[in-house]
């Protein structure tokens, strides 16, 4: 029961001098006195609170550091990065990692489906307003202006 009490007395005396740089250095704790110009990161100095990129640092630093918990870098990137996006009023912003941009630009430049001409009506007709270079239209004969 003692040892029980003992515990808790020091429990609640770290939080008593904890920020309480001048007796942390009289008892010895060097290594817990921070500076308020270095993040507990350790990566940045400063005002962390400037940009972004200071604190996602600030963070990663006490990631590294301070926590035993690991993450995957590339899935707390795009995680990130789509947040961040989905944070702004631009509904066509879009954040690609590399996988799915290779696939955005297959996708784009990859083979059409159809014959390779567009069409437009003129007194009730069909005309080839444009024929597609290397289309299956432009090998059939089909000309700009056919109707």
């Amino acid at each position: 029961m003692v040892g029980c009490i003992c515990v808790c007395l020091a429990f609640v005396a770290g939080f008593l001098v904890r920020g309480d740089e001048a007796l942390l250095k009289n008892l010895g704790f060097n290594a817990l006195v921070m500076s308020k110009n270095e993040n507990p990161g350790q990566t940045v100095t400063g005002n962390t609170s400037d940009s972004i990129s200071a604190r996602v640092a600030e963070v990663e630093g006490i990631l590294e550091t301070e926590s035993l918990d690991r993450y995957s870098l590339d899935q707390t990137t795009s995680e990130t990065l789509a947040a961040f996006t989905d944070s702004t009023d631009d509904p066509y912003l879009r954040y690609f990692d590399p996988s799915r941009y290779a696939a955005y630009i297959e996708d784009s430049t990859g083979k059409h489906f159809g014959v390779g001409v567009l069409f437009s009506e003129y007194n009730g007709k069909a005309y080839a307003v444009e024929v597609l270079p290397g289309s299956s239209a432009e090998a059939a004969g089909i000309h700009q202006g056919d109707f």
